[in-house]
């Protein structure tokens, strides 16, 4: 399961995501001690599991609209859940994390099978940061986190960043 850790006002996300604005006077929480990967014969595919699905737009800054059919996890369950488990994400497809506040984001990617691409959005929806992120297999996982705070994140297929020239200038239209 994926779990959230705070340090002195630095939100560190583990797994997909989870918003921790809520319940700020909770202690925090460590990764669970028990740090074996889930392999694909294990659990199944959960895509579309409880997910809203929406296109998503992302403007380029000449004017350009791209399109990303995304699952909305907009709550802290689907947050936590993410895109664990899948085996597969298919071209302009990803999942849109959404968040009540700003704040700084990271992101490790225990039990996800497949890389990803995460590009950080602010409140005003403009891009701040990216990163390419790769499954984790062995304790400690890599933290991939936002350059600044950003109210929502959108993780899509490896590369999608770099084959659509997506960085500073870029937009996303919120759902």
């Amino acid at each position: 399961m994926k779990r959230i850790l705070l340090l002195a006002g630095f939100v560190v996300l583990t797994g997909c995501a989870r918003n921790t604005t809520e319940a700020p006077s909770q202690e925090p929480q460590l990764p669970p001690a028990d740090s074996s990967s889930v392999s694909s014969q294990e659990a199944p595919d959960t895509s579309d599991a409880n997910f809203p699905v929406q296109d998503i737009q992302l403007i380029s800054p000449a004017g350009a609209t791209l399109i990303v059919h995304a699952e909305i996890a907009s709550t802290p369950s689907q947050q936590e859940q993410g895109l664990m488990q899948r085996t597969a994400l298919p071209p302009d497809t990803g999942m849109l994390f959404i968040f009540s506040q700003s704040q700084q984001l990271s992101f490790w990617m225990k039990n996800t099978l497949i890389p990803l691409d995460v590009l950080f959005f602010d409140a005003e929806g403009n891009f701040v940061s990216s990163a390419t992120m790769t499954p984790c297999t062995a304790d400690p996982c890599t933290i991939y986190s936002s350059q600044g705070e950003v109210l929502s994140a959108l993780e899509v297929a490896p590369g999608f960043t770099t084959d659509h020239g997506i960085g500073a200038g870029w937009k996303i239209l919120m759902p």
